[in-house]
């Protein structure tokens, strides 16, 4: 029984079957052992470029020091984008998006979750509240992130 592998450093096929062979060939060793195994060329995977993809729109449900790391953590991103935030208070909501460059900013929860030009929600609400308000966001059409400590 044959097998084979496939170097992924050179996408060499490797007959496994074969002896294994130190020293050059001579006239001692049989000829298939010194017979170059076939190689093989992998089609190139192409992949979009970030522009071709128009960035995931998120908005944040509440201004929670965690929100904040976030925030700072996906600016960079070509593929994500904080586009509103959300408060209780409109003014909290406010004074978070003026200090953290997000555009668009909603004194409700429910007004973030309604609008139509946000994709997905990330929660940084406390535990408790999690289950709630992804589900709120679910029914909405919204995809959902939620920080959590498992223990």
């Amino acid at each position: 029984m044959r097998s084979t592998c496939i170097s992924a450093a050179t996408f060499q096929c490797i007959d496994l079957a074969a002896p294994l062979i130190s020293s050059p060939p001579d006239a001692n060793f049989p000829k298939a052992c010194h017979t170059p195994a076939p190689t093989y060329t992998l089609p190139m995977i192409t992949r979009k470029t970030p522009t071709s993809t128009p960035p995931l729109r998120i908005g944040i449900l509440g201004c929670a020091n965690i929100a904040k790391q976030f925030t700072r953590d996906v600016r960079e991103s070509d593929r994500v984008r904080v586009d509103a935030v959300a408060s209780r208070n409109t003014d909290t909501a406010a004074a978070y998006a003026a200090a953290n460059g997000i555009a668009r900013h909603h004194g409700s929860y429910e007004a973030l979750l309604a609008d139509p030009a946000i994709d997905a929600i990330y929660i940084p609400l406390p535990n408790s509240l999690h289950a709630e308000w992804a589900i709120k966001a679910a029914a909405l059409g919204k995809h959902t992130c939620a920080r959590s400590h498992w223990r």
